[in-house]
C-alpha cells in the first residue's frame, strides 16, 4: 500500500488555490458569501460492488483522492468524469476504488429492525479507514443546548479551508425514504446553501449540488439515530 501523494500536481487545497495567479472558477449557481473549495471530485455510492449501501465508502474514496492517497496502488485515470475538474487525469476508477474500500472497511453497524445482513457505515469505520491511510479526522455534532447555530458555524469554519463529511436523513427531502441515510462530502457554502459532492448519481452533469440551508439543517438532524449523530459532521485532514 502507498500512503504518499502520488500525483504530479499539488493537492487542490485552498492554500494552493489561493496562490494561483488565475482567478478561481466557482461552480454554477454559487451565491453571495461563497466560501470553500471551488470543486471537489467525488466517488459516489453507485460505483462500488455494494451499490447504494456504499455512500460511506464513496465519501472515504473522495477524501482519499483529495488528500492524494492511493492505498490500493490503483492506476489513475486519464480523463475526468466530472465537468469542471481542475485536475483531469489524477483520479481513480470509481468501481475499483470504492469496491476495494468496501471490502476492507465495510459498513459495520447493524440497525435494530433491519435485516441482519444490512449494516450501516458509522463514524468508527471512517476513523479506521482514515487512520490506516494517515489522514487525521475529528468529529462535530449538535450539543444538548445548541439550537443548531453553533454546530453549523463550526462546520462553516472548517469548510473555509477543507472539505468535511456530513450525515443526512433523506426522509427530509421530497420522495426520500424514511429509512434512508446518506454520507455526503461537503466542500463549500454560501449565504443560501451548503455545497455537496457525491450527492446525485449523474456526475457527468456536474456532480456538485447546492442544498438550501433550511433543507439541509432539517435533514442533518437525523432524529432516527441516537446522540451524537444529530447534526454530525466529520472534519477530515
Amino acid at each position: 500500500m502507498s500512503d504518499t501523494d502520488d500525483r504530479p500536481a499539488a493537492k487542490p487545497t485552498m492554500d494552493h488555490l489561493e496562490a494561483a495567479p488565475a482567478p478561481l472558477t466557482l461552480p454554477n449557481g454559487a451565491g453571495i458569501g461563497y466560501q470553500g473549495l471551488p470543486f471537489l471530485y467525488s466517488y459516489d455510492n453507485l460505483q462500488g460492488d455494494a451499490g447504494n449501501n456504499s455512500c460511506g465508502q464513496g465519501a472515504m474514496a473522495t477524501m482519499a483522492d483529495y488528500y492524494g492517497k492511493n492505498p490500493y496502488n490503483l492506476p489513475r485515470q486519464t480523463l475526468s468524469r466530472m465537468i469542471g475538474d481542475p485536475q483531469p487525469g489524477y483520479h481513480f476508477d470509481g468501481q475499483q476504488l470504492v469496491s476495494a474500500i468496501y471490502r476492507q472497511f465495510p459498513p459495520s453497524f447493524g440497525i435494530p429492525g433491519f435485516p441482519s445482513n444490512w449494516k450501516m457505515t458509522v463514524r468508527e469505520d471512517f476513523h479506521r479507514a482514515f487512520g490506516a491511510w494517515g489522514i487525521g479526522c475529528q468529529e462535530g455534532y449538535k450539543g444538548a443546548l445548541d439550537n443548531g447555530d453553533n454546530v453549523r458555524s463550526s462546520l462553516q469554519l472548517w469548510l473555509q479551508r477543507r472539505p468535511a463529511i456530513v450525515l443526512m436523513d433523506m426522509s427530509a427531502f421530497p420522495g426520500g425514504s424514511a429509512t434512508e441515510l446518506h454520507w455526503a462530502p461537503a466542500f463549500a457554502y454560501d449565504n443560501n446553501a451548503i455545497w455537496l459532492s457525491c450527492w446525485g448519481s449523474n456526475p457527468q452533469a456536474g456532480g456538485l449540488f447546492a442544498v438550501p440551508w433550511a433543507s439541509f439543517m432539517k435533514s442533518w438532524w437525523c432524529g432516527m439515530l441516537p446522540y451524537p449523530n444529530n447534526c454530525f459532521w466529520l472534519a477530515v485532514g
